[in-house]
């Protein structure tokens, strides 16, 4: 492992200076001009776009392990582990980028924008991998914030979204659920809502809110069809991109799965930094008694045990 660990780690060093005079890691996409193997460059959410972290949980004991009962002279009994769920938004622009995480023995869902210039491609190299696609859905900030091609806004009829998104779709293969990029105005809006998990619904797809604002809708409009709809529960894990700060997010995250049995964090794939600190850290996540899964996992088996 420590050396899987170290050559990654080289690796990641000497691509990271260029990515960097390229992009700029963000929720939020501008237009830009093309580039080999990136498209678009990004910049930071507006303020209305970055909603407020989740409480921190209380902490609690960590979950029993497997092992000798030296008191009783048997096995212990293994307890089911934490599940950390995480979702890596934004993919679809640049493909260097996207092989950083791919190449992690970590289980994450990929949140690709589509119509994209790499985002078919994107998905594929995902599903070749064995990892979990979702399509992270453009859709209308407070503000006047662009949220790019395919997006979904407020002013849109029913007939108009399901278009909208099967036209989205057909460009990012293999997908099996959406979660939103911006949308601090359509994720709280009930009618686009409704009409998302609508079609959601027909095409057996779940629903993640990255809740880049308070108010939303989604909660109440699950509620009343049952359809497969959740929220992130945890901190960003890459408002600030140092080590130091990276590992914290995750441990935060790891406490939100303590208290809750599971968490959903979200990063961003151009933070190759975030790919390095989970490596570092994917040794002792385990052995603390959390396991990674994919997004899909939290509908079809029990999250809370």
């Amino acid at each position: 492992m420590l050396v899987m660990i170290l050559a990654y780690t080289a690796g990641v060093t000497q691509g990271r200076s260029e990515l960097y005079d390229a992009v700029a890691s963000a929720d939020d996409a501008v237009s830009g001009p093309d580039r080999p193997g990136s498209e678009e460059p990004y910049r930071r959410p507006a303020v209305s776009e970055t909603a407020p972290e989740p409480e921190e949980p209380e902490p609690v004991s960590p979950p029993q392990r497997s092992g000798q009962n030296e008191s009783e002279g048997a096995d212990s009994i293994r307890m089911k582990p934490y599940k950390l769920y995480i979702v890596l938004d934004d993919v679809g622009n640049d493909l260097n980028a996207l092989q950083h995480f791919l190449d992690l023995p970590i289980e994450i869902t990929y949140a690709v924008m589509p119509k994209r210039r790499f985002s078919r491609l994107a998905a594929e190299r995902i599903h070749e991998k064995g990892r979990e696609v979702i399509v992270h859905q453009p859709m209308e900030p407070m503000g006047n914030s662009n949220p790019g091609e395919g997006a979904l806004f407020t002013w849109m009829g029913k007939d108009a979204i399901f278009n909208e998104l099967k036209s989205n779709l057909e460009t990012v293969p293999y997908a099996v659920g959406m979660n939103n990029h911006m949308g601090s105005k359509a994720t709280a809006d009930v009618k686009v809502m409704s009409a998302v998990l609508d079609y959601l619904e027909e095409q057996n797809l779940f629903f993640l809110d990255s809740r880049t604002t308070a108010d939303v809708a989604g909660d109440d409009v699950a509620a009343q069809t049952g359809w497969k709809y959740l929220q992130r529960n945890a901190m960003f894990l890459d408002n600030d991109k140092d080590r130091e700060s990276l590992e914290i997010a995750i441990r935060s995250g790891m406490k939100t799965a303590e208290k809750n049995g599971h968490a959903v964090m979200i990063g961003h794939v151009m933070t190759t930094e975030l790919a390095e600190a989970l490596l570092a850290m994917y040794p002792e996540v385990l052995d603390e008694g959390y396991e990674f899964d994919r997004l899909s996992e939290y509908f079809t088996g029990d999250p809370q045990e």
